[in-house]
């Protein structure tokens, strides 16, 4: 027998064509809900955990650590009550309030008709190009000074837990420890 050896010189190309869509923006308010007072006037709202995943490394996306990028606008909007439909209103002029743009901005409470409100909802449009995304929270109003405080959990099992607060609130100078 004699072996039998092929040779071929023919090539083939092959074409695909993709269409890669853009992802969605991620909005998001840093803080969360959280109590303010009516009297407030410097309610710090913050947009930057918001992000854009295609601005993104796959690195960080994957450990959670993508921030804001400089391409992002944030508009502001505030509702009264509940109900989204119902704009806040400056005190005194009775026109719908207005926010600065921008990724953090600081609000004055004590500027806004909402003296029958038990709460108000501030809403954060994030946008890039044609691309949105809207986020918002819920701040319940209550009378008087509200402690702005940060609590972290110590340590906690079956039968105990112990919390640490610390914060510009507090009536002492050494955080509150509670076990």
């Amino acid at each position: 027998m004699v072996p039998v050896v092929f040779r071929s010189e023919l090539s083939s190309v092959a074409r695909r064509s993709f269409q890669v869509e853009e992802s969605n923006l991620v909005a998001s308010i840093a803080g969360g809900s959280r109590a303010v007072s009516r009297d407030n006037s410097a309610l710090q709202l913050d947009a930057s955990p918001s992000y854009d995943p295609d601005a993104c490394s796959s690195v960080n996306l994957a450990d959670g650590t993508c921030t804001a990028d400089t391409d992002l606008r944030v508009r502001w909007a505030c509702a009264r009550g509940s109900d989204r439909e119902r704009a806040c209103r400056e005190r005194g002029t009775g026109e719908i309030a207005t926010f600065p743009e921008g990724v953090v901005v600081t609000v004055d409470i004590a500027a806004l008709e909402i003296d029958e409100e038990d709460s108000v909802i501030f809403s954060a449009l994030i946008s890039k190009g044609a691309r949105f995304e809207e986020t918002n929270v819920l701040f319940p109003l209550l009378e008087g000074a509200v402690l702005d405080l940060s609590i972290d959990t110590l340590f906690g099992n079956a039968e105990r837990v112990a919390f640490v607060a610390a914060g510009p609130g507090l009536p002492f100078d050494q955080p509150l420890v509670n076990n």
